[in-house]
């Protein structure tokens, strides 16, 4: 993502959309919490159990069904299979 955010211009519009079991769960907690405060990306969240969500605005998994593939589209996924 670090890549991304410095070559932007090379990218275009950067979502993240992370996922985890519970906000305990997210790791590189600090890096998120600065990506959630850059304008020039859109970060989506989506936690598994309900909690209470704090200054973090949440997200459902259905954000993916909005991504629409195009030749330009470039994704990465990392997590166990489902």
């Amino acid at each position: 993502m670090n890549t991304c955010i410095k070559k932007k211009r090379d990218f275009g519009k950067l979502t993240l959309i992370y996922g985890s079991r519970t906000s305990a769960d997210i790791v590189y907690k600090e890096e998120l919490d600065e990506l959630l405060k850059n304008p020039d990306i859109s970060v989506h969240l989506s936690i598994d159990v309900a909690e209470k969500a704090g200054p973090i605005s949440w997200a459902s998994s259905d954000q993916c069904h909005g991504v629409k593939p195009t030749r330009e589209l470039i994704a990465v996924t990392c997590g166990p299979p489902s």
